[in-house]
């Protein structure tokens, strides 16, 4: 129980389908058909400006959809810092970053052609080791926003991810489904990583 229990933490979900294009519409389906609390993820690299310093600094952002992490946490400072379902952007930004450009919770920072008021810093995310964000540090956003950044078009490179939670935890049911679905993983080139993996 507790391999289990620590598993989902640093997984933060039940199943991740991960794949570098944008999910077709077939995929789609299946991954809605399949249930669950589902969150999605954009990822991509760009240039963040920091107005206040006139700086900028190479960033991977994370453009989120729904509750993930669904087991553990986004560490933040202050405690529990939004960044999702906010009328205005909004972002979570690695605290080093928050350091090295001497920038503070409601300062700005650019991406794109869209600024974005910094609510939190970002201290842990669950899963992953503090050097995940070495070289390009994270930074968090709705993915309501992120069109509007004019940073995601057409050869811009992106990865896409898919975090479920199931109920019951991941099990038989969601196994024989992931194994049913071999051909159409393969033919939209998606990696998967589940609890028991």
């Amino acid at each position: 129980q507790a391999v289990e229990l620590e598993s989902r933490a640093l997984v933060g979900a039940d199943l991740v389908l991960r794949t570098r294009q944008a999910p077709s519409n077939e995929l789609k389906r299946w991954m809605a058909r399949l249930g669950g609390e589902q969150s999605s993820e954009q990822r991509f690299r760009s240039m963040a400006f920091f107005p206040k310093t006139g700086e900028s600094r190479f960033v991977q952002i994370r453009a989120m959809t729904g509750g993930f992490p669904f087991y553990g946490e986004l560490e933040t400072q202050p405690s529990g810092a939004a960044f999702r379902g906010l009328p205005d952007p909004a972002a979570l930004i690695e605290q080093a970053v928050l350091d090295r450009f001497n920038l503070e919770v409601g300062d700005t920072v650019r991406l794109g052609t869209l600024d974005f008021r910094i609510v939190g810093a970002l201290t842990r995310v669950a899963g992953e080791s503090e050097l995940s964000g070495f070289f390009a540090p994270r930074i968090f956003i709705d993915a309501a926003w992120a069109s509007q950044t004019g940073l995601i078009q057409e050869g811009s490179v992106v990865s896409y991810r898919q975090y479920f939670r199931f109920d019951a935890g991941y099990g038989e049911t969601e196994a024989a489904e992931l194994k049913a679905a071999d051909t159409l993983f393969l033919e939209n080139g998606v990696r998967k990583t589940t609890v028991e993996d």
